[in-house]
């Protein structure tokens, strides 16, 4: 073990950060079958690993590792449905050169299709190793991004950024306050693109008006014992609500997260993730609601799931802090204390 480690220690080493969608809106579905949507991202600390090597061949040589509490570990090969791999091909057909033979080893710490955007940050890495030895502009990078995956151009940003478009359109916000965050992920993993296929087939054939009956009234009721003073609430309650306006609402999310106010979000992902009706994802969601907090001030799940995330304010006490943890590992197996990035 000890030789392994000094061994990867000669090596080029990457960090690949994970993130968090502190909001997220699926917005219209496109001719081409993708989803236009609308979230805060947020990078936090918890990364994979990568480590490069030169070794002097003509092909390269891909490994892979996973961290052992990762509850799904699919097998990863080197092919065109590895993110690194289709990285690769793109830098060879952008510069016209053959990029000679690599060693690349991926410690994964981030669990695959938790919607913490592992492929896609370990895919911006290796656009960034490889930018800088062919001296690629980061207009260039951010085409070369979009090509590989929606999310992997937040990831040459990093930080805090709202998405637009597949999520691949980012305009980099003010960075958020470092605050604690433990991000876990129940014993089951959901496909991104089973997700979508729920939504379509929940807004399109079940809802006669997605926006005032899935955002407004269904969000409402489920939250209404969650944070009684919260503004978002107070202004439902107030005002005669005709229509959801996606924008506003992450701007109201980022706000209060910018003065550490407690305040609530939205993922159209947790309907999905409802309606799948899964008798052990649905028990740790009840309990996973049922953790509170008074340092809390956001909780919810990232990207099309199924990792969960609880934030808390900077005045939380580090034995709390524990505690809570050690509350969610009772209930799941892979349980991370991280922070914003």
């Amino acid at each position: 073990m000890r030789e392994c480690e000094d061994f990867l220690s000669t090596q080029e080493h990457l960090r690949a950060y994970g993130k968090l969608n502190l909001y997220l809106d699926v917005l219209d579905k496109r001719p081409n079958g993708f989803h236009d949507i609308i979230t805060l991202f947020q990078r936090i600390e918890i990364h994979d690993d990568i480590y490069l090597v030169e070794n002097g061949g003509q092909d390269h040589i891909f490994k892979v590792f996973y961290e052992k509490q990762i509850p799904f570990k699919p097998e990863l090969k080197w092919n065109e449905k590895n993110s690194m791999f289709r990285v690769l091909r793109a830098i060879e057909k952008y510069t016209g050169k053959k990029i000679k033979g690599y060693d690349i080893t991926l410690k994964k710490r981030l669990p695959p299709e938790s919607g913490l955007g592992g492929a896609s940050s370990d895919a911006a890495e290796l656009i960034k190793y490889f930018s800088t030895k062919y001296d690629i502009p980061f207009e260039d990078m951010l085409e070369i991004a979009e090509q590989i995956g929606s999310d992997v151009p937040f990831f040459l940003y990093g930080n805090t950024a709202l998405g637009r478009g597949r999520g691949d359109k980012i305009k980099p916000l003010d960075p958020l306050p470092p605050y604690p965050v433990i991000v876990c992920q129940p014993s089951v993993t959901f496909s991104t693109q089973k997700m979508y296929s729920i939504i379509d087939s929940l807004r399109f054939e079940d809802w006669d008006n997605v926006e005032d009956v899935e955002h407004v009234t269904d969000f409402d009721d489920d939250h209404e014992d969650e944070v009684i003073n919260d503004p978002v609430l107070d202004d439902w309650e107030d005002e005669d609500v005709e229509s959801w306006v996606p924008e506003e609402e992450l701007y109201r999310t980022y706000d209060a997260l910018k003065e550490g106010e407690t305040t609530l979000t939205f993922n159209d992902f947790e309907k999905a993730a409802e309606d799948l009706e899964l008798p052990n994802y649905n028990a740790f969601v009840e309990k996973f609601m049922d953790i509170k907090c008074e340092d809390t001030i956001l909780k919810g799940m990232t990207g099309s799931g199924s990792a969960h995330f609880i934030v808390f304010n900077n005045n939380i006490n580090p034995d709390t802090l524990e505690a809570m943890a050690n509350n969610l590992k009772e209930m799941t197996l892979w349980v991370k204390k991280t922070n914003f990035y």
